[in-house]
């Protein structure tokens, strides 16, 4: 059962605007064609508790076409995010942090201090581009989160991790990751909302045929079991969606009813600005807000979205009241005025 049958019942009110007939937010919130070459198989490791892009050299934000310097981010962010009211909704994050750990640093130092603070209330945030192995199993911890993750083998870079909260109840879906794709599913059961489906991706530039193949065997797989649950696909996909969008990629997204949210460049250099952090979604009304802040740890911002929290019908009968009244089946006069 494909996502678009859930979708059935949905009428989207976000304005979107079409790349190929993939859709787009458009604007959600106000925030301050054949591929060549091959990737080999992925071969990664699971582990619980510098590519080139395909992109465009023109800035989005100039209509006569010319390229616009740009410069790269160049200090970290030091105020909170400050989404949604920090008590009901859930907020999420990724970073393609291009190595977390490094023999001069260990990039998890700043971002106990930025991405982490109290004040940010993050639920859950995915790092791509990790470059972890078997070999580093400590230096990831940070208090009160709980990680998943999957490393690369074989071969340098890659890599993705998860930092979950923990007090979140979630469980991790590997009956549905494949070697060939890196990624991880998680199904988020928040207390006193609708589960989701949460993915974070990485997808290596240039990637094969093959990885878009693989890519929705597993919608269609987890589509079939999870036909009625909210879905978020997010991570770097390598893909601009400032220029032309892969066909390929146009009729995996489209089949499945998803909306690419993200509008503003999440790579930016002196040259480029370019979308290729996406977040994916089968209900774009319940992403409430969607920030991209400013950040120094990679060539890459931080996409931080929040997502509604959605009652389920189990908590709605819970929130029962109780109605009194008298039985008239066998009413008589004279005991009704006795009473």
């Amino acid at each position: 059962m494909h996502l678009s049958k859930y979708m059935s019942s949905f009428n989207p009110t976000t304005e979107s605007k079409s790349f190929n007939n993939v859709q787009t937010a458009r604007d959600p919130i106000k925030n301050n064609n054949t591929f060549t070459g091959s990737t080999p198989d992925i071969d990664c490791s699971v582990i619980s508790s510098s590519d080139s892009h395909i992109s465009s050299s023109l800035s989005p934000n100039d209509p006569s076409g010319e390229i616009t310097p740009l410069k790269l981010n160049s200090s970290p962010i030091t105020q909170p995010f400050k989404l949604g009211d920090g008590k009901s909704d859930n907020i999420i994050g990724h970073l393609n942090v291009n190595r977390l750990i490094t023999k001069k640093e260990n990039k998890l130092d700043e971002m106990r201090e930025v991405l982490f603070q109290p004040e940010n209330n993050i639920s859950i945030v995915g790092f791509t581009e990790t470059f972890l192995h078997r070999l580093i199993l400590d230096d990831l911890h940070v208090d009160n989160y709980v990680t998943e993750r999957k490393d690369r083998l074989g071969q340098e870079g890659g890599g993705i991790l998860f930092y979950v909260k923990d007090t979140i109840k979630y469980e991790r879906l590997f009956e549905f990751e494949m070697h060939e794709v890196e990624c991880i599913w998680l199904i988020v059961s928040p207390k006193f909302s609708k589960s989701f489906i949460l993915c974070l991706i990485y997808r290596p530039p240039h990637s094969n045929v093959k990885w878009y193949e693989k890519f929705e065997q597993m919608l269609y797989n987890i589509s079939s079991k999870y036909a009625s649950a909210p879905f978020y696909i997010f991570g770097d996909f390598n893909i601009d969606f400032n220029s032309p969008v892969p066909k390929h990629w146009q009729t995996i997204i489209s089949s499945y009813s998803l909306t690419q949210m993200i509008t503003e460049p999440t790579r930016i250099t002196d040259s480029t600005a370019t979308i290729l952090d996406h977040l994916y979604t089968n209900v774009p009304n319940n992403i409430k807000e969607i920030k991209i802040p400013p950040y120094s740890l990679s060539d890459h911002s931080p996409v931080i979205f929040s997502v509604k929290n959605i009652q389920n019908c189990k908590t709605l009968r819970n929130r029962h009241t109780l109605i009194q009244y008298r039985q008239f089946k066998n009413f008589k006069d004279p005991d009704f005025f006795l009473i």
